[in-house]
């Protein structure tokens, strides 16, 4: 997990990354399994995050394009 300071005025830049700690055990973050694959509490301390053992991340990735024209068609509005 890394830390990004992200500035907007007078200009935006970025800070390099900076490492916060590394994910225990090998295993890693889970993408697309919720909305949000991590939390963090109320106070700041800590951070919660669901992890997994798969070694490797996915090989494909699948881009759908126009998806909401075809939503219109399959849910007509009514109108």
């Amino acid at each position: 997990m890394y830390e990004v300071t992200l500035q907007f005025e007078p200009e935006f830049s970025a800070s390099p990354p900076k490492k916060l700690f590394q994910v225990p055990g090998g295993k890693r973050i889970i993408p697309g399994l919720v909305s949000a694959d991590w939390d963090i509490t109320h106070d700041g301390e800590r951070m919660l995050m669901i992890l997994g053992t798969e070694p490797d991340p996915p090989s494909q990735i699948n881009v759908i394009l126009n998806w909401f024209e075809e939503l219109k068609q399959r849910v007509p509005t009514g109108r």
